[in-house]
């Protein structure tokens, strides 16, 4: 169905409304899964496109249900477009199947914007059974990511998380 649907989308991306645009896009997603994922990610992270358009594609990306469109959401994390990154944040707060250990990583060697963005995220979707993981970004000598590994353990409020907060807290870097 999709095939014979994809000239139909393709002359509505030219040529329809932003409406048009933006629906064909969610389409686009949801019928073709995975096997579109590349194409939407070319969109997305291209310049040559305007930015209303790389937001719908990344719309068409948030309907594929597939772990594969989880690396493009941690990859517009650092995008040159504000309105992408609070996007694929979004899209990583509401993701089903659980994105935190790739979003660990990520922030581990990401730049700035993907360490904030993930610490907005992991605030928001973090549990009990990833201080584990949250345990390695504390042994970071990067200040910066020490800081929003706190804030992240602030929000899971139990035992360890604030154990590992106070501990953390009388080291002398931070004075």
């Amino acid at each position: 169905m999709l095939f014979r649907s994809v000239p139909l989308i393709k002359k509505a991306i030219h040529s329809g409304t932003d409406d048009q645009r933006y629906w064909c896009f969610k389409v686009l997603g949801k019928l073709g899964g995975a096997s579109v994922l590349k194409t939407l990610e070319e969109i997305v992270c291209s310049r040559d496109y305007e930015e209303k358009i790389r937001t719908y594609a990344l719309s068409g990306v948030q309907e594929v249900r597939d772990p594969k469109a989880i690396p493009i959401f941690l990859k517009n994390l650092d995008s040159d477009l504000w309105v992408l990154r609070a996007q694929a944040a979004k899209a990583l707060m509401e993701e089903e199947r659980e994105p935190q250990k790739l979003l660990i990583r990520a922030m581990i060697k990401g730049s700035r914007s993907v360490r904030y963005w993930g610490a907005q995220v992991l605030k928001e979707i973090a549990l009990e059974k990833h201080i584990s993981l949250l345990e390695e970004l504390l042994k970071s000598s990067d200040l910066d990511l020490r800081f929003h590994t706190i804030s992240i353990l602030g929000r899971i409020r139990n035992k360890t998380s604030v154990h590992l907060i106070a501990e953390i807290l009388m080291d002398n870097q931070w004075y």
